[in-house]
């Protein structure tokens, strides 16, 4: 979105009013195209259902549910295949989870991120916000629900290894977005701390 078509779409709801509820489709499908994607998920609660916007709310978050179960079933191919994978690359269970199913986990991440950042200043802040908001998921949620529902032991040396490079991690991320700019620079640097933790796991291992 150029500027122009950003402060347009901040102003959508103000253009549908109870009194002209497709007041905003207009400026919805002319100026809230977003650059790539299949859909243009305005459209569905500005042009298509204005006057239900539960419906729409409704529709969106069975989409997302639908999602989530397409993710859940690429599991059962997933494992097995980085299970074998590692058995042929020779690596213990550490190693793959932190390369072969990171990579699995992350690479769309990778690609929708780049999508938003690409689309303008929204984007970024909206990737900005899935960063962080990711990993104090995964990081947090996901490792309370597991204990909750099965609770379970780790190895010590290598858990504090690993939340070691996390909080480096984070606090470079910190110093670096101190001016609100990401350089070239600093995205080297900080895919330097990716392969320095990878070569920290692999040497832990002895692989």
């Amino acid at each position: 979105f150029d500027e122009e078509a950003e402060e347009a779409c901040r102003r959508v709801d103000e253009l549908s009013t109870d009194e002209d509820p497709y007041g905003a489709c207009e400026t919805v499908r002319s100026s809230c195209v977003p650059p790539r994607g299949l859909f243009n998920y305005l459209d569905l609660s500005y042009c298509l259902l204005p006057t239900a916007r539960w419906a729409s709310a409704l529709l969106l978050l069975c989409w997302i549910a639908v999602l989530f179960l397409w993710l859940t079933a690429m599991v059962d191919f997933l494992v097995p295949s980085l299970a074998v994978m590692a058995e042929a690359c020779g690596l213990k269970e550490s190693v793959a989870g932190v390369t072969f199913l990171a990579l699995g986990n992350g690479s769309s991440d990778i690609f929708s991120m780049t999508a938003a950042t690409m689309s303008g200043t929204r984007g970024m802040r909206l990737t900005m916000g899935e960063i962080f908001g990711n990993g104090m998921f995964v990081f947090v949620l996901i490792q309370g629900v597991v204990a909750l529902l099965a609770p379970f032991t780790v190895d010590a040396a290598e858990y504090c290894r690993d939340c070691a490079f996390y909080l480096a991690s984070i606090a470079l991320v910190t110093v670096i977005m101190w001016d609100g700019f990401f350089s070239l620079w600093e995205g080297a640097l900080l895919l330097g701390i990716y392969a320095a933790y990878i070569a920290a796991v692999l040497k832990f291992d002895d692989v």
